[in-house]
């Protein structure tokens, strides 16, 4: 203990001793136990000291859950239906997701993770101890898997490295339709009918073009009326002969 905080900026609130290792020591703050765990393994006089996390030593195992399981208990003890006790009867071969609390008191349904469908009891036994008289009861609560599924699948694929290794690359120049075009809100600003010109590439002389074109329709049009006119007035003394 007086090792670790005279050679690094740590101080050890207090230490116990550990069955698997030299020492549980308790620190200030997880800032200095990041700082032994970013240092280890740390050379000593007494030899090579590696720090790990309380929860990452010896014991450690693997526990992957296989399954994912809705379970039904029949004739739970009522006054164990709550959400510890439950909790404790599917603690010994998988994990309580949620607990379905329906109308029907005589079963209970719980959906969780299983380590092994194999490891799922045909029954869980409830037990009540007691210290007066050293009696005590228990009860025999069967069990069933009504059906199941993977807990998960296996994620996509990783999208490939960018060949200049940047994941965040910069946008580079936006391609218009007409290169002409100005940016900018100039429509909605004085001069839009020219504005409107410049986006459809139209200069001055096809704008010229086009609006002569505009007044000889409109001029054939007129006649056309003019005509339309003279027929129906002639159509209209036919009618009257």
């Amino acid at each position: 203990m007086e090792f670790l905080q005279l050679q690094f900026p740590v101080s050890v609130v207090s230490a116990f001793p550990f069955p698997f290792g030299i020492r549980l020591f308790e620190f200030q703050n997880p800032v200095q136990r990041a700082c032994l765990l970013d240092a280890s393994p740390i050379e000593t006089d007494f030899g090579v000291l590696r720090v790990r996390k309380h929860d990452e030593v010896g014991n450690l195992r693997a526990c992957p859950y296989t399954r994912e399981n809705w379970i039904m208990f029949l004739g739970f003890p009522l006054d164990y239906q709550t959400h510890d006790f439950i909790k404790a009867a599917v603690a010994p071969f998988g994990r309580l997701l949620r607990w379905y609390e329906g109308p029907n008191k005589l079963r209970v349904l719980v959906q969780c993770l299983i380590l092994s469908p194999d490891r799922v009891p045909r029954s869980v036994v409830i037990s009540q101890g007691t210290l007066l008289g050293e009696t005590g009861r228990s009860w025999a609560v069967p069990t069933y898997i009504l059906d199941g599924q993977f807990p998960d699948v296996f994620p996509p694929d990783e999208d490939p490295i960018p060949v200049d290794g940047n994941p965040h690359p910069l946008h580079g120049a936006v391609n218009q339709v007409n290169p002409n075009i100005i940016q900018g809100w100039q429509h909605d600003l004085a001069g839009a009918p020219q504005a409107v010109e410049a986006d459809m590439g139209i200069d001055a002389q096809a704008m010229a073009d086009i609006q002569n074109e505009l007044a000889a329709q409109a001029a054939e049009n007129i006649d056309n009326n003019a005509n339309w006119e003279e027929w129906d007035n002639q159509a209209d003394e036919m009618d009257e002969q």
